[in-house]
């Protein structure tokens, strides 16, 4: 008689034969998007980037929370890069750290901010021997008449420690992250099963005028073992601290005939907006793209690309100087990949001084050349201008 028992991380039943968009969770017309690009013959790697724009699209703010809803959202199965074992009991283990969340790749570095969720998936089969009965005495296996296993124990374990430190158990388990780490998933498997051994008994069971005419065999039971089968596999993924904070300079410098003027500069940013009731200026710094991994699974993570825009509404800047009308409702908003802090504006006027208000600029040749024409065109007046007064004296 065989047994056996499976258990896996969401679904491991049978390993699908195609494995398709969970396209269940869009709604509506994007619902109806998906399963036209999941059932259409454009290669994979087409239909990965439609859906994933479905998911989300290019952008200049990261939505997280979307990403979250669909990784936590997948039946995910073993994939091609998991992690594998197999022992006594234990059979086809996997381990794979598939997502940490929230999580951004620039530069094919993995960068998360203080506080993650690490997601990973894993399963495995048990399998029991079969019990085994011989057809008759002598036959034996192993020494044995006659061998029935029982299961008596199964643990799977999952941890997740992050440079070592423990952060707690499960697939969803939220991590601290106090700088460049590696996080690592654990799982330990642990099988015991209860082996019974028979052996024959053989005894006289006929005698006659010379003794034992006839021997009889049964197949008794002799004695019982535990068998124990412990499996470790472990996935790691090394991510680097995101601690870039924005660098903001924001002053009022003057206030003239109802408008305005001050100076406003961002640094280290990916989104930042200086807003105004009527008016407003913006800058972003990068691109945020949805990316799958880990086929047949629809893991995404999502991918920054560089790309500098601005963006001016009824305000006029020069450089770094701006000038509004309007200074109601004044705002400043600024983050970077994974938060977004704002505050009021400080109206203050603080005058800059002469040494401040200063501004070296490199002119073009052509203005040169119309300013040394200026110049030696008044020099050459003043000459004629002195000939001519003593010229006149002489006559």
């Amino acid at each position: 008689m065989s047994r056996a028992i499976t258990w896996t991380f969401v679904i491991l039943l049978v390993l699908p034969l195609s494995f398709a968009f969970d396209c269940d969770f869009f709604e509506g017309l994007d619902g109806e998007n998906c399963k036209d690009i999941a059932s259409s013959n454009l290669p994979a790697g087409e239909q990965d980037r439609l859906v994933a724009n479905l998911l989300h699209g290019s952008s200049t703010k990261p939505d997280f929370d979307v990403i979250r809803g669909w990784n936590l959202d997948q039946d995910v199965v073993r994939t091609a890069g998991a992690e594998t074992a197999s022992g006594t009991f234990a059979k086809d283990v996997w381990l794979d750290q598939l997502a940490l969340m929230p999580s951004i790749v620039e530069n094919d570095i993995l960068y998360c901010p203080g506080n993650a969720e690490v997601l990973t998936g894993f399963g495995y089969d048990i399998v029991i021997p079969p019990d085994y009965y011989a057809d008759g005495y002598p036959d034996t296996k192993g020494g044995d008449c006659r061998t029935e296993y029982n299961l008596q124990r199964e643990r799977a374990e999952m941890s997740v420690f992050a440079d070592g430190e423990l952060q707690g158990s499960g697939t969803l388990v939220s991590a601290r992250i106090d700088g460049d780490s590696v996080i690592e998933s654990k799982l330990d498997i642990e099988v015991s099963v209860e082996v019974k051994h028979y052996e024959w008994y053989r005894w006289c069971c006929s005698y006659g005028k010379n003794g034992c005419e006839r021997y009889c065999n049964k197949c008794k039971y002799d004695r019982k073992e535990t068998q124990t089968d412990t499996l470790r596999l472990s996935d790691s993924t090394e991510v680097k601290l995101y601690n870039v904070t924005p660098i903001v300079q924001f002053e009022v410098n003057d206030q003239y005939y109802g408008t305005t003027k001050g100076q406003v500069s961002v640094s280290n940013y990916s989104t930042f907006e200086l807003g105004f009731q009527d008016s407003s200026f913006k800058k972003t710094a990068y691109n945020y793209e949805a990316v799958f991994s880990g086929e047949p699974n629809y893991i995404v993570t999502l991918h920054a690309t560089p790309d500098h825009n601005q963006e001016i509404r009824n305000l006029y800047l020069d450089n770094n100087t701006f000038y509004v009308k309007n200074t109601n409702e004044c705002e400043i908003s600024a983050g970077g990949h994974f938060n977004t802090l704002t505050q009021e504006c400080d109206l203050t006027v603080k005058p800059l001084n002469e040494t401040e208000e200063f501004e070296y600029r490199e002119f073009g040749g052509d203005l040169y050349f119309f300013l040394s024409l200026c110049i030696f065109l008044f020099i050459m007046y003043v000459i004629y201008r002195t000939i001519m007064h003593y010229w006149g004296r002489l006559g």
